[in-house]
């Protein structure tokens, strides 16, 4: 029995189906992660905007000098900005409850960036700091260290805004499948 051998252009065909299916399915993964992309860029703004509203109008804050997302137990903007006086506050303003107050300390009334980097540089000689960011949990003003320690573990670490004690630290192993 003999077996049927296929021409050249049949090959051909099957070859440019077969690129023109790759090509088709790339551009339509592009064009979603492009709209998925788009989509959570503009509602970051979004919430950008509406937490500056609130803030100019349900706290002292005169002035908007800068914003930032935290992710606690809870969705906040943290707003950073200045009263009449020029004195430097942050707002967080929530983004899950409407019902809840939107919260403001000076800037004043507690550690300073500078000082909990001071503090956790003496603690954590040889850890890689990724972010350092204000945020609000459990009712709390907190600063939020996000580094790499000497165990290669990604860590969260907390600090209170008011004395700048340890608040909670969260610690993640490292993920054996990636080395």
């Amino acid at each position: 029995m003999r077996k049927q051998q296929f021409s050249r252009s049949i090959r051909r065909k099957r070859l440019k189906w077969i690129v023109i299916s790759v090509l088709l399915f790339l551009f339509l993964g592009m064009g979603f992660f492009s709209y998925f992309y788009f989509y959570v860029q503009d509602q970051k703004e979004d919430d950008y905007a509406f937490a500056k509203q609130q803030a100019l109008e349900g706290t002292p804050i005169k002035e908007i000098e800068s914003t930032e997302r935290f992710h606690g137990k809870f969705y906040y903007v943290t707003v950073y900005g200045v009263d009449e006086d020029n004195n430097a506050l942050f707002a967080f303003v929530p983004m899950e409850d409407n019902d809840e107050d939107i919260h403001y300390v000076y800037k004043n009334e507690g550690v300073s960036q500078e000082e909990v980097l001071d503090y956790w540089n003496r603690e954590c000689r040889d850890c890689s700091l990724n972010d350092i960011k204000l945020g609000f949990t459990s009712q709390i003003p907190v600063w939020e260290l996000t580094y790499e320690d000497e165990h290669e573990r990604y860590v969260f670490d907390y600090f209170r805004f008011d004395n700048g004690e340890r608040y909670e630290q969260y610690r993640l192993k490292p993920n054996q499948a990636f080395r």
